[in-house]
């Protein structure tokens, strides 16, 4: 049950004693009144300082000062405190006086009967009004402090235009608060849809009652733009009715929303073009959002079934143990690629982390099937693995016979005497049978090369290389400013000693002086060349001397094999030129280097 109203406190000032004391002893008659008397008002007003009070009665012809002077005083200090003079001397110009320096009543103490009595109802009626504005202010002040953090868009218009704008309405259209009550609510619709918001607004002013939200497209200050969900309802208040509208900014939702279209049109476009692959999209809760591609009929998983299931209700425990890391990891923004059995076949997964607004919400996954690549590659291994084994075992199988036969011919040339026309074809033969096994073992080498590649001087390294070649008379030049070079050392220089070997083997062929080779840093490209001035080979053999078996003179064709296996492994490029001088020029492109004064 609630308690007693409490007592109006009031401050009662007459210079009059006895007339002070009949006015509280009547308002205590009254009751409801708690009352203080002064009479004078100075003493009053320290009071006033000292005590709180929820009216003031006051004379007008007081010593000290008039009632009129005592309003001001009181208002100096408390601008909305209630206050009625009630004074014995009464006139048209005190009244019009009282009014205009703000008294909130006006009585006079004799001309009514029973004047104590209106007297109490006429504070009572003050008292009440000025707690009712106190309400009311306060009230306005808590929905405004609402409105404005709301972070919603509010507006309050009518047919006089825009009434009220809040600051988040003003930062969602870019005007300031004076600029945009100044404006027509349909000058920030966008044109196609003023037609909806005029007969929304016209029919909630007439009492209707349409359809409390929909979405239409605002025009901020630099002309963007703007999808927003509207919500409007009728406010009637003193000066008529209103319409109260709020607005939720929703471009960016609406924009994210076509980028997800777009996104997933894109990957299943993707997933169409990718054979034997597939693409999803997964959410942060392991949760396909979308699937696409014939990687999932390979494992006999149906795409419009997975899409919208969580992994553990497609996968088994063993899957998903195996690859929880992996999502973790992408999930975290790394970019993931692995290798995975599903169901007898193997595939290769790539995890890119796909960004939202709130940060990386969806992992876009790209499967592919690698069951026949790997069995490929496999079995490419295996091969490899035999041909090394057979080129060890050819070279040890052979290389002791050739040992043997060269002692043979040792002894032979000792009981003659001296070589003969017929040991020397035995050695030549003998020596082309040691050429053979060194390049089958290169060759054997450089198609399963494990590289270590390095910065090189090319400079130093061709040095080297050249003091392993019988190069006769032949002789080795260098070219100024021959840049460093990234490479697998042992193949970088077996790469040189071919392209050596071949220059001095089969460049000297017709040519009565002795052939130059140099080495020298490509201009204008990133690479190397190796040209020497002999005899060069002809236009239609240039792509031919590349090919395994080719040689000008009957040779083995092996020297420019290895040097294509060795640029291949590094994913160079070599092609065959007619040197300045006539000779044959090798051009490596695609090369790593750089200046070797920055080396």
């Amino acid at each position: 049950m609630a308690g007693a109203p409490l007592p109006i406190r009031l401050l009662h000032v007459d210079d009059e004693p006895g007339f002070a004391a009949l006015a509280g002893a009547n308002l205590d008659r009254l009751g409801g009144f708690d009352v203080h008397t002064e009479t004078a008002p100075t003493a009053a007003l320290a009071y006033l300082a000292a005590h709180d009070v929820d009216c003031v009665v006051s004379d007008y012809q007081m010593p000290e000062m008039d009632g009129l002077e005592f309003l001001q005083e009181v208002r100096a200090r408390s601008p909305d405190l209630p206050f009625v003079l009630f004074t014995g001397k009464g006139s048209e110009e005190i009244a019009s006086d009282a009014i205009a320096a703000g008294v909130t009543d006006y009585l006079q103490k004799a001309t009514v009967p029973d004047h104590f009595a209106v007297l109490a109802h006429r504070v009572r009626r003050a008292v009440e009004h000025h707690e009712a504005e106190r309400r009311l202010t306060e009230s306005e002040q808590r929905y405004r402090s609402v409105v404005e953090e709301s972070g919603l868009s509010v507006v309050i218009y009518g047919p006089a235009g825009l009434r009220y704008a809040n600051e988040a309405a003003c930062e969602l259209t870019g005007y300031d608060r004076e600029t945009l009550l100044s404006m027509e609510l349909r000058s920030l619709v966008h044109p196609e849809d003023r037609a909806l918001v005029d007969e929304r607004v016209t029919a909630r002013l007439l009492g209707e009652d349409p359809p409390p939200r929909y979405e239409v497209r605002l025009l901020d200050a630099d002309g963007e733009v703007l999808e927003v969900e509207m919500t409007g309802r009728r406010l009637d208040g003193p000066d008529g009715p209103t319409v109260l509208g709020i607005a939720r900014d929703r471009t960016q939702a609406r924009r994210q929303e076509r980028e997800l279209v777009r996104r997933e049109r894109q990957y299943r476009t993707l997933a169409e073009h990718v054979p034997d692959g597939g693409v999803a999209l997964v959410d942060r809760d392991l949760t396909y959002a979308l699937a696409a591609g014939r990687v999932f009929e390979l494992v006999d998983l149906d795409v419009d079934d997975v899409a919208g299931r969580p992994f553990e209700e497609v996968h088994s425990p063993e899957y998903l143990a195996a690859v929880a890391e992996e999502y973790e990891a992408a999930f975290d923004g790394e970019e993931r690629s692995f290798e995975f059995s599903y169901d007898g076949r193997e595939f290769e997964a790539s995890l890119v982390p796909i960004r939202g607004p709130a940060g990386i919400d969806q992992v876009m996954v790209l499967t592919l099937d690698v069951t026949e690549r790997n069995r490929r590659a496999n079995e490419l291994e295996r091969q490899n693995e035999r041909l090394d084994r057979f080129a060890s075992t050819l070279s040890h199988d052979l290389r002791n016979p050739l040992a043997v036969a060269r002692g043979t011919v040792d002894v032979l040339e000792t009981d003659l005497g001296g070589p003969r026309a017929e040991t020397r074809r035995i050695r030549e033969a003998l020596s082309r049978a040691d050429d053979l096994v060194d390049s089958v073992l290169a060759l054997s080498r450089e198609g399963d090369a494990t590289l270590d590649p390095t910065w090189l001087v090319l400079e130093e390294v061709a040095r080297e290389a050249w003091t392993t070649v019988e190069t006769g008379t032949a002789r080795l030049r260098v070219a100024p400013e021959t840049p460093t070079v990234v490479a697998d050392p042992r193949s970088l220089r077996t790469l040189l000693e071919n392209c050596f070997r071949n220059s001095v083997e089969h460049g000297s062929e017709g040519v009565d002086t002795s052939v130059t080779v140099e080495v020298g840093a490509l201009s204008g490209a990133d690479g190397f060349y190796v040209v020497d001035d002999g005899a060069g080979v002809l236009a239609s053999d240039r792509e031919r001397i590349f090919e395994y078996g080719v040689s000008g003179d009957g040779g083995l064709g092996l020297g420019l094999a290895i040097v294509t296996e060795v640029v291949h492994n590094h994913g160079w490029t070599v092609a065959a030129e007619t040197g300045a001088d006539g000779g044959l020029r090798l051009v490596f492109d695609g090369v790593e280097v750089r200046d070797t004064s920055t080396a």
